[in-house]
């Protein structure tokens, strides 16, 4: 589906990006990887094939470095004929959900986010488009957004899950800037469309909620983790005490079939990170922790089994890119399992097993 064509990918290291990558080799393109995450960037080209890939350390909040990725592909491959903006960020380590508050706004975060998830995204596109516009061969951007940058409350039902305000406010600005490059851009018969994913079983998720590596208490983890989607379900157990304070003062406890979620007060909760007594929490999460990853958003998923993967991300981003998604200009992909358009919370029948 995309041979002969050359692709630059952000956030090419892990998670969504990894599997675009991954995706687009395996559909017959050429790719430019770009990452912070430098090592494991350089392992990932070489696995893919050095005739295939190439590494190029990137950071998306330097104007300068995503210039180089766009000449990289150029020089290297001789095109440019799509642009993933894919990396992003959340709050940094040790922010917790009462930090993203309006009233707590931590400009220092702030400003990070918007550098890495808005601005990265407006300068990917200023010399992605430069660069195909130069060949001639008109092109294809695609911007990773999200479910966030589309609605502010992320819950499948009952009490809001609020987005903090650097996050939010920088994806939905991904959505303004995909429809202005479509405008400006469509003239050269270069397409610029988004992406936004749901809660996907990736290294981000995890980080975001303090649960990178598992180690001898990753029973505690597992358990503070299905806490955490049992919330994004709104249906945790009732009775259940303050979320922090579960992961950081309780033994591990195994939860029983969720029931009516009890009142909880909203501002008790701690959502990013949580602080796991006990686990080494790294940078990265360890590959075999995304399968149970995977496993936790499936129980709590508004189709019932079905958890978003990264693959199932970048399975949307081929469309766009392909020649299937030609007159596709200016739009968002929502890729969430139906959570935006609104399939969530009780529907007649289904604690019955009567889903007819």
């Amino acid at each position: 589906m995309l041979a002969g064509k050359v692709a630059a990918i952000t956030g090419a290291a892990s998670g969504i990006g990894e599997a675009v990558a991954r995706l687009f080799v395996k559909e017959g393109a050429r790719v430019v990887l770009g990452d912070i995450q430098g090592d494991k960037l350089r392992r990932l080209a070489d696995e893919l094939g050095t005739d295939r890939a190439t590494a190029q350390e990137c950071n998306v909040s330097q104007e300068a470095d995503l210039e180089r990725l766009a000449d990289a592909a150029v020089s290297t491959y001789g095109s440019l004929d799509v642009w993933c903006s894919n990396a992003g960020c959340y709050h940094r380590e040790g922010v917790t959900r009462q930090d993203g508050l309006m009233e707590n706004l931590d400009t220092a975060d702030f400003d990070r986010q918007v550098a890495v998830n808005l601005r990265g995204v407006a300068l990917g596109t200023k010399h992605a488009a430069r660069a195909m516009k130069r060949g001639g061969r008109g092109g294809c951007i695609i911007n990773t957004t999200s479910i966030a940058g589309l609605v502010v409350n992320c819950a499948n039902s009952g009490d809001p899950v609020l987005v903090s305000a650097a996050y939010s406010a920088s994806k939905h600005g991904i959505v303004a800037l995909t429809k202005l490059g479509a405008c400006e851009l469509a003239p050269y018969r270069i397409r610029v469309n988004a992406v936004a994913p749901g809660y996907t079983a990736t290294p981000m998720l995890a980080k975001t909620i303090g649960l990178q590596h598992l180690s001898k208490e990753g029973k505690r983890a597992s358990t503070c983790f299905s806490l955490f989607v049992c919330l994004l379900a709104a249906k945790l157990p009732a009775g259940t005490p303050a979320l922090s304070e579960m992961c950081t003062n309780r033994p591990a406890q195994v939860l029983p079939s969720p029931l009516p979620r009890s009142h909880i007060p909203h501002t008790t909760l701690k959502l990013a990170p949580l602080k796991l007594t006990g686990c080494a929490l790294g940078d990265r999460m360890r590959a075999p922790l995304l399968p149970e990853l995977e496993a936790e958003l499936a129980k709590v998923s508004i189709m019932p089994g079905v958890a978003l993967r990264a693959e199932d991300i970048a399975n949307g981003m081929l469309y766009l890119a392909s020649d299937m998604g030609r007159c596709v200009n200016g739009h968002t992909l929502v890729i969430d399992n139906g959570l935006v358009a609104g399939v969530a919370g009780y529907v007649p029948g289904l604690e019955t097993g009567d889903t007819a």
